[in-house]
């Protein structure tokens, strides 16, 4: 079994970059970088979003995540994440 990292290192601020000093407008909107997501392409991500907690649901009932090994492979990926 494989434990994602529990930390929020794949979450990036957009404006972590903004640059403080007083530029002109033109300026501003020229380093701006934006992105256009399509209806399609938020659809299929809700349906797989609405698909996962769905698994994860049928998990906690089944009761997955009280197996040894489950609980052991957490507690190793917290430690692991802990320490670097």
């Amino acid at each position: 079994m494989k434990v994602e990292n529990i930390n929020n290192s794949s979450i990036y601020n957009v404006n972590s970059n903004k640059n403080s000093s007083d530029e002109s407008s033109a300026a501003k909107s020229s380093n701006v970088d934006s992105i256009n997501i399509s209806s399609k392409a938020k659809e299929l991500a809700k349906q797989s979003e609405e698909e996962k907690m769905g698994e994860i649901k049928e998990k906690i009932n089944s009761d997955f995540y009280s197996k040894k090994e489950v609980l052991e492979a957490t507690a190793k990926a917290i430690l692991k994440d802990l320490n670097s």
